[in-house]
């Protein structure tokens, strides 16, 4: 399957507890939902609350061999300096070193809209996602018919903050991730929310 660079896209994900990417199943699955290949840069529109957008690109790097499996090293992913992404059985999946040996499963395999999956974050806190919808989304880089996913923070505790933070991603088939944002403190309305939407696709 042919990968078209002009009209493809990867992924983002999220700031002290996050994130993101897309699904597949094997390498053609890949293609139709998450491309990743070494070389690819995405370059993201950046803004937090209200601010001014600066630019922020993400580099595709060679793959490594982490516990077994092939993870696609991603640097500057968005606001993490380094995460890795693979897509699996399970769907498309993302780790980065401040989560240890834990994964989290961006995009389910299968999924349905209204169904909600889990991952660990830390011993503390979970991510709870839920496919929300599937619709159009206008970014910078294009239109895209893609699906909304949503998630949410949580500690493990009765205790902790009911929500530590929240968000959504945009996921287009054949692109990736083209959208979304965070609100690092769900409960609290002055806490700083920051999004980002896909401005383009190069490949070096």
């Amino acid at each position: 399957m042919a990968l078209d660079v002009d009209n493809v896209g990867v992924g983002y994900f999220g700031e002290a507890s996050m994130i993101w990417l897309a699904l597949g199943l094997l390498a053609q699955a890949q293609d139709d939902l998450c491309p990743l290949r070494e070389g690819m840069i995405f370059t993201y529109e950046v803004r937090e609350k209200a601010g001014t957008a600066r630019d922020q690109s993400s580099a595709v790097r060679a793959p490594h061999t982490i516990a077994g499996s092939e993870w696609f090293e991603v640097s500057q992913f968005l606001f993490y300096e380094k995460a890795y992404l693979r897509v699996s059985e399970r769907g498309l999946e993302f780790r980065a070193p401040e989560y240890g040996d834990r994964s989290l499963l961006l995009f389910r395999t299968g999924a349905k809209l209204g169904e909600d999956w889990t991952s660990e974050l830390t011993g503390e806190e979970t991510m709870r996602f839920r496919l929300e919808a599937r619709e159009d989304v206008e970014v910078p880089a294009g239109t895209y018919r893609a699906y909304r996913v949503s998630f949410v923070v949580a500690g493990k505790k009765r205790t902790s903050t009911p929500k530590e933070a929240e968000g959504a991603l945009w996921i287009a088939p054949g692109t990736g991730i083209v959208k979304g944002w965070i609100n690092r403190h769900a409960e609290c309305d002055a806490s700083p929310t920051r999004s980002f939407a896909l401005k383009k696709i190069e490949r070096r």
